[in-house]
């Protein structure tokens, strides 16, 4: 991570109940990560972060 410029980083096993998603617009969200075992397990944790847009770079 320190190669990517990273200050904080952290670091998720990344296994069968490990989902990656993003807000679909309509107040659901989308799976956009292919989960190993198939298909989404339903788990009682999460580790959410909202990113903000950034403006456009003006050089």
């Amino acid at each position: 991570m320190l190669a990517f410029g990273a200050f904080n980083a952290i670091n998720l096993d990344g296994g069968g109940s490990t989902d990656l998603v993003e807000d679909n617009g309509h107040g659901g969200a989308t799976i956009v990560n292919r989960p190993s075992g198939g298909a989404e397990r339903f788990d009682a944790n999460q580790l959410g972060i909202r990113a903000l847009l950034l403006p456009p770079f003006i050089h």
